[in-house]
Formats: C-alpha cells, structure tokens, sequence
C-alpha cells in the first residue's frame, strides 16, 4: 500500500520550493499521506522501508534491543539505533529520507551517518529514499557516485572514508526502490 502511494509521490513533476515555505505540491503530498496513511513524512519512510523489506520476505525487526554500544572514545554518544534490521541478512538498515518537495535539511545530516557507521558491529544497508533516491542534492549524489566509483569523485573529501566503509563490509547502499532485489541477491 505505501510503496504504491510513494511510486505516485515519486513521478509527481517536481516543483521548485518557495522561498520561506513548503512548495503546494509538497503541501498537496503531505496531505495525501497523512489524510491516506495516519503517518506523518518521516514515519511514512520508516513504515515504507519495514513494507519493503516484509515484501522481500524478510522479517523487520526494530525495537530497543538493537541499541548498538559505542566502546570508542571519538563520540560522546554511547548509543546508536537503527532504524531496522534483518535478522536472516545479519545486517541493520538506515533510511535516509528527503520527503519530495520538502524545504528540509535531510541532505546534510548524510554524512553525519557515516561517522556511525564504524560503530556498528554488523553491516548496515543505507536506504536513499524520496528526492535522495532521485540523487537531487550534492550530499546524496556524491556517496552514491563514490560508492559505486565513479571517477569524477576520487578526490571528494570523503572519497576514502566512504570507499574504506564499502571494502569492509560496513556500508551497503541501494534505494527504497531498489532494496527487495538489493536484499533478496544478499541472500542468494
């Protein structure tokens, strides 16, 4: 159900945000999810990454027991929790959602999470979803582009970092639209 209304949301022709507020169409989505679902943009995202999953025929775990303990002495925070995980995978899951047409500050809070990411004691999949799956903003477009190594970015700040995470092991990347294959090839 959600995942029909996102694949609506996601080919509504994009409108530039106003200055000092929200753009109608972003209004107009709102609106359609909230009036349609009860959630509000952030728990859509969280709600549609748990359908998606459910859908790959995976089981959603979320809950305080995955509280991730930092033993690091670098952050002042002694836990992490994720938004998600699958216990037949092994691997926590991160959504990152832009909601479209927001006027928000989702994108830069990107690499905010991959000074998390050495934290976690097992994989985690980062989910792009909304305008981050469409790579609208810089911060988005430049994880995906260096993850999958594109050239044009191997002098990107954080080039290495984000590379180092993906050889390890530690960091996956897909979209919420592409995250049941993404999980169902994990499995194979």
């Amino acid at each position: 159900m959600l995942l029909n209304i996102y694949k609506k949301i996601r080919e509504t022709p994009y409108e530039p945000r106003q200055k000092g507020g929200k753009s109608k169409v972003y209004k107009e989505i709102e609106n359609k999810i909230l009036t349609e679902t009860g959630l509000k943009s952030g728990a859509f995202g969280e709600s549609l990454l748990r359908e998606v999953v459910k859908k790959a025929g995976f089981i959603f775990e979320k809950g305080e027991h995955l509280n991730i303990k930092s033993n690091s002495k670098l952050t002042k925070k002694q836990y992490f929790k994720p938004d998600g995980y699958v216990k037949e995978l092994d691997v926590y899951l991160e959504s990152k959602n832009y909601q479209f047409f927001s006027n928000g500050t989702a994108n830069e809070k990107l690499y905010g999470f991959l000074a998390k990411v050495p934290h976690y004691d097992k994989p985690v999949i980062l989910v792009f979803v909304g305008e981050h799956e469409k790579r609208m903003h810089d911060e988005c477009n430049s994880i995906w582009e260096i993850y999958h190594d594109n050239p044009d970015f191997e002098q990107h700040i954080f080039g290495k970092p984000i590379k180092h995470l993906r050889d390890e092991g530690k960091l996956l990347l897909t979209t919420i639209l592409g995250l049941e294959n993404f999980l169902k090839e994990m499995k194979k």
